[in-house]
């Protein structure tokens, strides 16, 4: 009678031991998950704000230096465009960019150079077809575009996004275009358009020797205005707007952070620096061949 009242305490025991065990297993588990899991988003705070701190930096570059000197080789973004090809951008040693330990690839995209949605012109309906929309959807799709557009309370698309609200106009076409186009009214400035728009803005030929140069680090906007017939005013070659479209990555992760800035400071504007220098060289010049000039 005893030995059965053991033996069954003693199975209580080991069977209690056993779950205890279980839920020790369980429980050092889920905090071991826990633990990992907290340190992938550590990891990933960390490098969230060291690429909002790292854009900063970027910032204080474009606003603190010529950005027709940064083009030149050695500059703090050596190899400076605005087509979105990317520069590298080497980091100080801060415990801010410590995530950081490469740098990062820095790509300038120039508004200017995109497509305005608030004209509704022929540019737009070719980029649809060069995306993949048919002919007969690209011209419906810009017809309803442009009644939108001239509808009696006219007011001008202010984001790409509100394109869903006139017919037609579908997330899946949205977004095909969305790297090609703005709703900002500017002067529209072809010289550091997209790759995949240069086919639409000039020859076949003329787009393929554009990509080229740009891909061998030898392209000038000046190429452009040349292809293109498309004058600057300022006797120089064609400059960027102040409006960009900035993208920080990470060459290790890929991991990106997109904004859009306007670059608007006093003299810090590369087409008021252009031009100043323009006027510098054309009086150096006119000093030159007239030494004895008005003093």
């Amino acid at each position: 009678m005893y030995s059965k009242q053991e033996g069954m305490a003693l199975f209580q025991v080991l069977l209690i031991v056993a779950i205890i065990s279980v839920l020790l297993l369980i429980m050092s588990n889920t905090t071991k998950s826990q633990v990992e899991r907290a340190l992938v988003l550590q990891q990933q705070t960390e490098k969230q704000l060291a690429l909002h701190s790292a854009a900063n930096y970027v910032d204080l570059m474009l606003l603190a230096n010529d950005w027709g000197d940064m083009r030149d080789t050695g500059a703090p973004l050596a190899n400076l465009n605005f087509h979105s090809y990317p520069s590298r951008l080497s980091l100080p040693g801060r415990d801010a960019y410590a995530a950081l330990p490469d740098g990062v690839a820095v790509s300038l995209q120039n508004v200017g150079s995109l497509i305005n949605l608030n004209q509704a012109n022929q540019q737009l309906r070719d980029l649809l077809v060069h995306v993949g929309v048919s002919q007969v959807t690209a011209d419906m799709l810009l017809d309803e575009l442009q009644r939108w557009l001239y509808r009696p309370d006219r007011i001008y698309l202010q984001h790409v996004n509100e394109l869903r609200n006139i017919r037609g106009w579908t997330p899946d076409i949205i977004e095909r275009i969305r790297p090609y186009v703005t709703a900002k009214i500017m002067p529209f400035n072809g010289a550091w358009a997209p790759d995949a728009l240069l086919p639409i803005l000039l020859t076949s030929g003329q787009a393929d020797t554009i990509t080229a140069l740009r891909q061998s680090g030898q392209y000038q906007a000046g190429i452009y205005e040349e292809f293109s017939g498309q004058e600057t005013g300022f006797g120089v070659s064609l400059y960027p707007s102040k409006y960009q479209r900035v993208t920080v990555i990470d060459p290790l992760t890929g991991e990106q952070l997109r904004r859009g800035v306007r670059y608007a400071t006093h003299e810090k504007n590369p087409r008021t620096i252009e031009y100043k220098r323009y006027l510098r060289e054309q009086r150096i010049e006119l000093n030159e061949a007239n030494p004895i000039g008005l003093k």
